[in-house]
């Protein structure tokens, strides 16, 4: 949000913008953070904070892109792990 003081343009970060700002990231990788949560605040009912993390990652765990590949993972993993 911005606001005029004095004639000069003053910044006030959002609370979402001041979470990114803090965590320390490069600046890049801290908007690549902020697009996604804005998207995900829009789009994405969540369950369980589990599934915010699975969207704020940078990489994606194990190479596994798609639902189907996490069900062919599960579907041959052992019982004992399931």
């Amino acid at each position: 949000m911005d606001g005029r003081e004095g004639g000069s343009v003053t910044w006030e970060l959002t609370p979402l913008g001041e979470c990114v700002y803090h965590s320390a990231l490069a600046p890049e990788t801290g908007l690549v953070l902020y697009e996604r949560l804005i998207a995900v605040r829009h789009t994405m009912v969540m369950s369980c904070f589990v599934q915010l993390v699975y969207v704020l990652q940078l990489d994606v765990a194990w190479g596994i892109y798609g639902w189907e590949e996490w069900l062919r993972l599960w579907q041959h993993m052992p019982a004992s792990y399931r």
